[in-house]
Order: C-alpha cells, then structure tokens, then sequence
C-alpha cells in the first residue's frame, strides 16, 4: 500500500470575465495551505499556471504518510 496524500483545494475568484472572449477573465487563485497567498491571474492561460505551479510546490514539500500496516495487530 502506498502512502496517502491530503487532497489539494484552492479558492478561484473571479472577478472579470468577457462573455465575447470567454479566454479573458481576471481573478484570484489562493491555495488552501495556511499560508494565505494570493495570486492574480488575468487569463485562462495565467490561471492554469498558477495551479499548475502552485501543485508541483506543494508535491515538492507535501510529507507522505506512512503505509497503514495490512493487519492492525501489526502494530
């Protein structure tokens, strides 16, 4: 079994968004980690690099946790 991972959750905020041009949007990313860091955006393409950053530092730091032994009396 492997080590588990905590789910990865962000607040997108949109503020702008061109209902012609439904690639320009403008808006916020925060990620749900304790460090209430905000990140602008002001496309589609900004937006997705923002997570994509955002989840490439946190598998960088993220600790696994230790395989739950198959037989609780293992312990």
């Amino acid at each position: 079994m492997t080590g588990l991972t905590a789910a990865t959750s962000f607040i997108v905020r949109i503020y702008r968004y061109d209902t012609k041009d439904s690639h320009q949007l403008t808006g916020q990313v925060e990620t749900m980690d304790g460090c209430n860091k905000r990140e602008p955006f002001t496309d589609s393409d900004e937006l997705a690099e923002l997570l994509r950053r955002s989840l490439a530092k946190q598998g960088r730091r993220r600790k696994k946790t230790p395989a739950m032994p198959e037989n609780i009396e293992d312990r």
